[in-house]
């Protein structure tokens, strides 16, 4: 027996709606590890976008369709809603550093490590940023 259009049509708001009631969003510790796992793999954007989307079915930054159909469209219509969670969460950033005297005295440390400083800039902006302090290059 075919289904008609108004049965379709029913059946496809009524899984919507059951959708729309138990829907929601992960829970903060899960978002907050992986928001700084992205900050760690130095992700873009877009990069953290989809990765929300796949690994916790959070699409918050684009519509899935137009990411599909076309993937050089404007991907980010609501990219504010990632920098709500990033500040909620004080997700740590380059643009975001801490107090410059903290700053200067974690390098310090990094670079008495090792009195025979073979070790760059980029090797110690890489060790503090493993550690959970990003800082920018002009610093080191």
């Amino acid at each position: 027996m075919a289904m008609g259009r108004k049965t379709v049509r029913r059946s496809a708001i009524i899984t919507l709606a059951v959708m729309l009631i138990f829907w929601s969003d992960p829970p903060d510790n899960l978002l907050r590890g992986s928001l700084e796992q992205y900050a760690r793999e130095r992700l873009s954007r877009a990069q953290k976008l989809a990765r929300l989307g796949i690994e916790h079915d959070l699409y918050i930054g684009y519509d899935a369709h137009c990411f599909i159909i076309n993937p050089q469209a404007n991907l980010f219509h609501r990219k504010s809603k990632l920098n709500e969670l990033e500040w909620k969460f004080r997700v740590m950033s380059v643009r975001k550093p801490p107090p410059l005297q903290v700053a200067t005295q974690a390098v310090i440390t990094e670079v008495l490590k090792n009195p025979a400083q073979t070790n760059g800039p980029s090797y110690i902006k890489d060790t503090l940023k493993d550690k959970g302090l990003a800082i920018p290059r002009y610093v080191v």
